[in-house]
């Protein structure tokens, strides 16, 4: 069954030159958008960044909960 496509939003933000160049050159050898490997790369990293910080986010609401409970 294909998969149902997804609706898209405009994200902008800035990256540091050397990386869009990265971009830009896998872009051009492979001669797909650059759009594919930005969604690509976010897609591939987003479950790694909600690890580290969600754990890191409850590890300081638990601290928070327990110095009011000695206060």
């Amino acid at each position: 069954m294909p998969k149902k496509a997804q609706k898209m939003i405009l994200a902008h933000f800035r990256v540091p030159k050397s990386i869009e160049d990265r971009f830009v050159s896998l872009a051009k050898r492979t001669n797909r958008p650059k759009s594919y490997y930005y969604r690509e790369a976010l897609t591939k990293h987003i479950a790694g960044l909600e690890g580290i910080y969600l754990e890191e986010q409850e590890r300081i609401d638990m601290r928070a909960a327990r110095q009011e409970r000695e206060d």
